[in-house]
């Protein structure tokens, strides 16, 4: 990167005057001294910063998906509660419910896997 000494590009920001005061408690030493200036501070923030940009499709398919495995474990719940008070949960009922989480669990890796990705 080429330094210029010419410095003719502005960026502002609008601040609440708690957010100014938490900076500036930042660039101040113990007795409250500045250290640097604010300008140096913010150029050091923005250069220096990691940005993380959120894909907002990305995270709407995730919400999706999540809210489809909550709907299953509502269903097996729902099933659980109905056989209980009906006596009649047996091996068939209690090896569908298995089935069901085990679908369930692989559907929250694969969700897992895409997020991390």
């Amino acid at each position: 990167m080429i330094k210029s000494k010419n410095k003719n590009m502005v960026i502002a920001t609008r601040l609440t005057e708690s957010e100014y005061a938490d900076i500036m408690l930042r660039i101040a030493d113990d007795i409250g001294e500045q250290q640097i200036t604010l300008s140096e501070y913010t150029k050091q923030a923005l250069l220096n910063a990691t940005v993380v940009v959120v894909d907002t499709e990305v995270e709407q398919y995730k919400v999706f998906i999540l809210s489809k495995l909550s709907n299953n474990i509502n269903q097996i719940a729902k099933r659980l509660n109905k056989d209980k008070l009906s006596n009649t949960l047996n091996n068939q009922t209690y090896q569908f419910i298995l089935n069901e989480l085990i679908k369930t669990n692989q559907a929250i890796y694969t969700l897992s896997t895409i997020i991390r990705e």
